[in-house]
């Protein structure tokens, strides 16, 4: 199955995955995020054209922010396609979907973190 990476840049597509994702949290949100940094990049990994995977990437300085304080989590967050998966899929798929994540977001960045 082919996946790819999309920069999303409509706040509205990021906030509305953010809500809809078990992993997703308020702290998740662009308006939260904007207050760490207005640098961010939202990416979307997709599968047929569909969200799947969704992580923001925020900069400060042309450095990305690691650890940014008051945020209990900062890493990816799957769709329910994804999470409503049985426990072999889903363990399956979500190894293959952040193992193209980290190949690919590599490229664009020095380093990242995700916790």
């Amino acid at each position: 199955m082919k996946l790819s990476l999309e920069r999303i840049n409509e706040k509205i597509v990021w906030d509305n995955f953010v809500e809809s994702s078990k992993q997703g949290v308020v702290f998740n949100r662009s308006s939260i995020l904007e207050i760490y940094s207005n640098n961010i990049d939202y990416w979307m990994v997709l599968k047929k054209q569909i969200p799947v995977l969704g992580i923001a990437i925020l900069k400060r300085d042309k450095k990305v922010i690691h650890n940014f304080p008051f945020s209990y989590y900062q890493g990816p967050m799957f769709s329910n396609e994804i999470n409503n998966l049985n426990s072999f899929k889903k363990f399956e798929w979500t190894s293959k979907i952040l193992n193209f994540l980290f190949k690919t977001l590599s490229k664009e960045y020095r380093s990242f973190s995700m916790s």
